[in-house]
């Protein structure tokens, strides 16, 4: 459902503004699949991060549940198909998948031991445009916004994994010390899986929501007078600029990009993605 407003709040001869607000709400679940079968969809190397799967939406986010890390030891607890917590180790030599107790667990599977963690196509958004003008001035300001999905942030993964990746800051609140609280798993070379880049879980899932100053554009027209006299019927100099400014919680790198282009099965998967680009447009409109 779509809805449209526009109200022309001032409209004078010299000065005209107007505003227009749009919202989409979108319900998106899957009814029915070929043979009931689950549709899963990989980053660039094979790790699932999305599953199409019937009573849920289109694409949804797809990780292994992570409860955080164990304060006793620093390694990354996960929650198996069972319901039971395996924790990992990458530095053992003998298993480094164990329960709690340190006993040997079955290895986390990232398509049997997954879920669902939300829907990665926003279920609300829309824009706000405001258009105004004054005299030989014009302006144009647009906003955009979207609300209610999720992003799986595959670059949080890659900057915290311990093979050959730079870290981000926060790798300073890593597990040192036992009885230590923190979300970040202990220093292993090598350690893939605690990072969320072997196997998606779900600590990278995070909210997508955002409003986002998309457009702005200043122009100008220089006097008839002027122009007609040289044989030119206008001329309008213009500064236009985009991608302004954004709010969102999201702390990856935009969360209006998907690493799988248009793609409806793998949307809401966000990995190393170039952001969009802020950019300045300066312009001249001549008319004869």
């Amino acid at each position: 459902m779509t809805a449209w407003i526009t109200a022309h709040i001032i409209d004078k001869e010299d000065f005209k503004w107007t505003s227009s607000f749009n919202l989409t709400t979108l319900k998106n679940r899957v009814t029915a699949l070929a043979n009931n079968a689950d549709i899963y969809s990989a980053n660039g190397i094979g790790v699932v991060q999305s599953v199409t799967r019937v009573g849920y939406a289109v694409g949804s986010i797809f990780t292994v549940k992570t409860t955080g890390v164990n304060p006793e030891n620093g390694q990354r607890i996960f929650i198996n198909r069972f319901g039971r917590e395996v924790q990992y180790n990458q530095a053992s030599a003998t298993s480094r998948w164990t329960y709690l107790d340190g006993t040997a667990a079955p290895a986390i599977d990232g398509v049997l031991d997954g879920q669902v963690s939300g829907s990665g196509i926003a279920p609300v958004f829309g824009g706000f445009n405001n258009s105004l003008s004054y005299k030989a001035f014009d302006l144009n300001i647009g906003i955009t916004y979207s609300s209610g999905n999720k992003i799986y942030n595959g670059t949080k993964a890659t900057l915290a994994d311990q093979r050959y990746f730079n870290n981000r800051v926060d790798i300073l609140d890593r597990w040192t010390t036992p009885g230590q609280v923190t979300d970040i798993p202990k220093v292993v070379y090598g350690d893939s899986y605690s990072a969320g880049f072997a196997v998606s879980h779900s600590g990278n899932v995070e909210d997508g929501s955002f409003v986002r100053l998309k457009n702005v554009l200043l122009g100008y027209r220089l006097p008839k007078q002027l122009v007609n006299s040289i044989g030119i019927a206008s001329v309008r100099i213009y500064a236009q600029a985009s991608n302004l400014y954004t709010i969102t919680s999201y702390t990856g790198s935009d969360p209006e990009i998907s690493m799988n282009g248009n793609s409806n099965l793998g949307t809401g998967t966000e990995q190393n993605s170039v952001p969009g680009a802020r950019s300045y447009t300066f312009g001249l409109n001549i008319g004869f």
